[in-house]
């Protein structure tokens, strides 16, 4: 098992080592601020790496819960499809039986029509014929008016 004195060795002495350098040779670069660069080296070999391993953490924890997410998901849209289906039946059964019904409907109105013309047809025969009967009485009384005859 690797203690913390093990890792914290290496760090003190490249912190050390970072100091040292700035004080001996002002031109090193960053390295020469001192205390800038302390905490340079501190942002880079201690701060960023801990937040890298923050951030892969909550990434994977996200990932479960996006996962478990994602089957819920899944679930409810394979039930709203079912019963959208279900639904979709049910509105087909019901446009069958008013059709039918409409059927029925138009069938009962082309027989009464049907009888309605054959009614019409019927009395205008039978208005016709009682015309024609009441006209040849009257040219009868009128031609008998005419002779002087009363019957």
């Amino acid at each position: 098992m690797i203690s913390e004195a093990v890792v914290v060795t290496p760090i003190a002495a490249l912190v050390i080592g970072v100091l040292t350098f700035a004080q001996l040779d002002p031109a090193s670069g960053w390295a020469s601020f001192g205390i800038a660069g302390l905490v340079l080296s501190w942002l880079l070999m201690i701060h960023l790496p801990a937040k890298d391993k923050q951030l892969k953490e909550f990434l994977d924890a996200g990932a479960d819960e996006r996962a478990k997410n994602r089957e819920h998901i899944e679930q409810l849209v394979k039930a709203f499809a079912a019963e959208q289906a279900a639904e979709r039946k049910l509105c087909q059964e019901e446009l069958r039986a008013v059709n039918l019904g409409l059927k029925v409907i138009q069938t009962t109105l082309a027989v009464g029509q049907d009888v309605l013309r054959e009614s019409v047809k019927q009395i205008e025969a039978h208005h016709t014929w009682a015309v024609s009967a009441v006209s040849d009485t009257l040219e009868k009384l009128g031609e008998a008016s005419k002779r002087g005859d009363h019957a």
